[in-house]
């Protein structure tokens, strides 16, 4: 992969949302909908790493998947589309930017908006 390395120190939020149990879901959701080998998977994450740590722009999610999962146009289009839905639009509260990234998809921004988690205690 041609992009910057992960921080071994990543602040708690983006290190718990790396590490949720709910990103692990998503992944393994998206592994079985479009049919991923175990190393798609390994890229898939590494690829979402990239996005939540800043390092991989909305505007290249397309090209990235197509490139590291080695899949084609339309293939890559539309796991870009499910990882925006799926991965990105519940943490939007967080990340700006994700309902452009569905619409220029060709998806449709969902009626309701995610809120950050409350904090416990």
């Amino acid at each position: 992969m041609k992009y910057l390395p992960i921080p071994t120190e990543l602040p708690d939020d983006l290190s718990a949302i790396l590490t949720s149990e709910e990103s692990s879901a998503v992944v393994d959701k998206l592994a079985g909908d479009f049919d991923l080998t175990e190393g798609q998977v390994w890229n898939l994450s590494a690829i979402l790493a990239q996005v939540v740590v800043g390092n991989l722009p909305y505007k290249d999610l397309v090209n990235a998947l197509e490139e590291e999962l080695r899949l084609t146009a339309e293939k890559g289009k539309a796991l870009a589309l499910a990882v925006a839905y799926e991965f990105l639009w519940p943490l939007s509260w967080k990340f700006t930017g994700v309902d452009k990234l569905i619409r220029d998809l060709g998806g449709e921004i969902p009626r309701e908006r995610p809120k950050p988690p409350t904090p416990a205690g």
